[in-house]
């Protein structure tokens, strides 16, 4: 493959006044021997990661984040050492790292373009479920407030209805459309039908 060719960032872009903002006001740690994480990569490192990140779907920047996590994540429920008895885990720890180089979590969200409700999420769905898909609580379930069929078919015959017997026919070809036979409703009348008018309208 031939190597990419560097060239200079267009600083009228947004991605890029955001990157060199995070760069200038810095994550705010000391990780890096002292200095902040985020001096660690360059600006064209921080869009490119981004804008790749941007193109993955939800559920493939799921999967990305988890395959990283369970690298530096502790999964163990106990805390061990050499010097004291186990003790139970409170929260869990990570070591962040992207790259090769230790990164505190601002740095590591920045870089994959996540705030740190989804991170918690997403931690908590691994420890509990392990390397698998994330799905909404909601999926294939029916909302409570959904119109149904019936009523959605009922609402446009009525509209069809109404037409026939108010609408107006454009005369002559109007430009910008295909079609000739668009109808216009009177203006005149709300979208609170009265009762003579539902009555007349009214599907038989």
């Amino acid at each position: 493959m031939r190597p990419v060719e560097e060239s200079e960032p267009d600083n009228d872009n947004p991605d890029v006044q955001v990157c060199k903002a995070f760069i200038e006001n810095t994550c705010g740690c000391t990780l890096a021997k002292g200095s902040p994480c985020s001096s660690i990569f360059p600006l064209d490192y921080y869009i490119s990661h981004r804008l790749q990140a941007a193109d993955l779907t939800h559920s493939e920047l799921d999967l990305v984040m988890m395959g990283s996590l369970m690298s530096f994540v502790s999964m163990s429920d106990n805390i061990k050492d050499g010097h004291h008895k186990p003790v139970k885990r409170k929260h869990t720890f990570c070591n962040y790292q992207h790259n090769g180089n230790q990164v505190c979590q601002v740095t590591y969200r920045f870089l994959l373009g996540v705030g740190k409700h989804r991170l918690k999420a997403i931690k908590a769905h691994l420890l509990s479920n392990g390397l698998a898909v994330r799905t909404h609580k909601n999926t294939g379930k029916i909302p409570h407030n959904v119109t149904s069929y019936a009523s959605i078919r009922y609402i446009v015959q009525f509209i069809t209805n109404f037409a026939e017997q108010h609408a107006i026919l454009l005369p002559g070809r109007i430009p910008g459309y295909k079609r000739d036979d668009l109808k216009l409703l009177p203006s005149s009348t709300s979208k609170r039908v009265s009762t003579d008018l539902y009555n007349c309208c009214r599907i038989v």
